[in-house]
């Protein structure tokens, strides 16, 4: 999907990605960023050296995390505070079955609880 990766990534001082907002352009050769994978990919395994994007994978994802964290709590969130933090969207997760209630339930009214900025704590 091309949506997936950027071959001529750029960086706008906006929302809006409108030429005029453009701050930064990569100016290299355009590549494609499925073929550069796997060619490093198969460049590690034809010379037998490790190749492992575990970091880089949880690096992005605790990257998100931490986003989510500084959205819900409408608070700045520093990489050791997310690190650090022992929020538990899922308590008790090892004890779910089949047959257990899911662990959000909606209100008297059918409303499900919505986080808030500045109101929920997220860390």
């Amino acid at each position: 999907m091309e949506s997936l990766g950027r071959p001529n990534p750029r960086i706008y001082n906006s929302q809006k990605q409108i030429p005029a907002n453009e701050t930064w352009r990569f100016k290299g050769p355009a590549l494609n960023p499925y073929q550069t994978e796997h060619d490093l990919l198969f460049d590690a395994i034809r010379r037998d050296r490790p190749y492992n994007e575990a970091e880089r994978a949880a690096n992005a994802v605790m990257a998100s995390i931490l986003g989510r964290m500084a959205a819900f709590s409408g608070k700045m969130v520093t990489w050791q505070q997310a690190m650090a933090s022992e929020l538990e969207l899922a308590p008790r997760l090892e004890e779910c079955t089949l047959e257990s209630d899911a662990p959000v339930q909606p209100d008297a009214d059918g409303r499900y609880p919505v986080a808030m900025p500045g109101v929920t704590q997220a860390f």
